[in-house]
This record gives C-alpha cells, structure tokens and sequence, in this order.
C-alpha cells in the first residue's frame, strides 16, 4: 500500500545523480529528501525507515514495522554511492512490478510537455542554427543554389525540437526517465547498435529498416539532454 502523504513534498532534483526527489522537513526542521519510490517495510533496514504525515513531515519510524510500505531517504539509495545494506531493495526496484509502481510514481510528476508537441513558427525554429545548410542561429535557412529559402529546412525544425526536449528532460528515478522523446528527434544521434547515422531509421541484421529506433539509441539520446 502506498504511503498516504507521500507526495506531499516539495520535487527537486538530487545534484549528484539527476534523479527526482520529494523534499521533506523533520521534526527539527531539517531538510530530508526522500526517494519517491515505495519500499516493502522487510527490506528497508530499521532506522532508514520514514513515514510522511498529514502536514508532509517525515518522520523517521526507527525500529518500527510497518506491515506494509515505507519511504528511504535518498541518500542512502542515491546511485552515485548507495549504502551497502540496502543492496536487497535495490534489486527489488529492478524487478517488472516494483519497474511499473516507479512508472506510476513518475506520471505523478510527469511535466506538461504540450508545448513540445505544438508547432512551432518559424521565428522560433530560427533560434537553432541549421544542420542541414548552415545557417546560423537567427538567420534564414538557404537553397543550395545561396538563395533565401522562405520555409526553414526539415532537419532544423527537427533540431529545435530536439532543444526543447533537452530544457524539459522530465522526471527520472533510478537514471530512468518517464518522458520518452518523439521519434524524429531520437533520430538526430546515430545508433550505437546498428550504427545507423543521424537523421537516418535504425536497421535490422540485414539492412532492412526498422519503425522503431533500438532501445540502445533512445538511450543514447537521453543521456545527451
């Protein structure tokens, strides 16, 4: 069962990981930042238990054993140097089910991205230089001939896109992130797998294209934000 209050927090990002948290104040009135992911009470050691309120206070639960679920603080499971006690529930967090109750976390936190799908005028795409003619930044895009072209190429529509999905990465836990990108603008890296160029679709063994891209190349795109 998840806990009641548990998304009373403020979300903020971890500095040393990027992974999204709930931030919290104790009893004392410290900041406490906790993992927003649920963890079963028989595999979170005692003393690294905690439990939101009403009034979004978290409280530490001691030795106490809740039948249920808990929340950890993240510093103890951050990535970036996890506490060795709690390398059983960091396994837990990897399987299928505990995958999709992280999954259902996120959707909570999920930013609105309505302004990446809109269309953008052509002022705005003009902000990104071009990577098919060269055109700078706040210049038109131009024909091969050197002639100003009145409607800006394809491929720097693309790259603004690819831009603004950078400056709204989405929520991540675990280096996992629940905004996936379009799919034109995964294309703008090369797949690291089939070694398909930028701009081009991902193939298959024997060279026949692929509609979706490898698990390999959305990745690689999504570390690039």
């Amino acid at each position: 069962m998840p806990s009641k209050y548990a998304d009373l927090g403020t979300p903020t990002t971890c500095p040393r990981c990027g992974d999204t948290v709930r931030r919290h104040i104790d009893p004392d009135g410290a900041l406490i930042d906790l993992d927003i992911r649920e963890a079963p009470t028989r595999l979170a050691p005692a003393g690294l238990r905690w439990r939101v309120t009403g009034n979004g206070t978290a409280i530490n639960l001691g030795w106490a054993d809740p039948t249920d679920t808990v929340r950890v603080a993240h510093d103890d499971v951050c990535t970036a140097s996890p506490q060795p006690d709690v390398a059983e529930l960091l396994a837990y967090w990897r399987t299928g089910a505990a995958r999709a109750a992280t999954q259902a976390a996120l959707e909570t936190l999920q930013p609105d991205v309505s302004d990446l799908r809109r269309t953008p005028s052509r002022r705005e795409v003009r902000t990104v230089a071009c990577p098919q003619c060269g055109a700078a930044a706040g210049k038109t895009c131009a024909a091969p001939d050197g002639a100003t072209r009145y409607v800006n190429h394809r491929r720097r529509v693309t790259a603004y896109h690819a831009d603004r999905h950078r400056s709204l990465p989405g929520p991540q836990v675990g280096g996992q992130r629940r905004l996936q990108p379009p799919r034109e603008q995964v294309r703008t890296v090369p797949c690291p797998r089939c070694s398909a160029p930028a701009h081009a679709p991902c193939t298959r063994a024997r060279g026949k294209e692929r509609t979706a891209h490898h698990f390999e190349r959305v990745a690689a795109f999504t570390s690039s934000c």
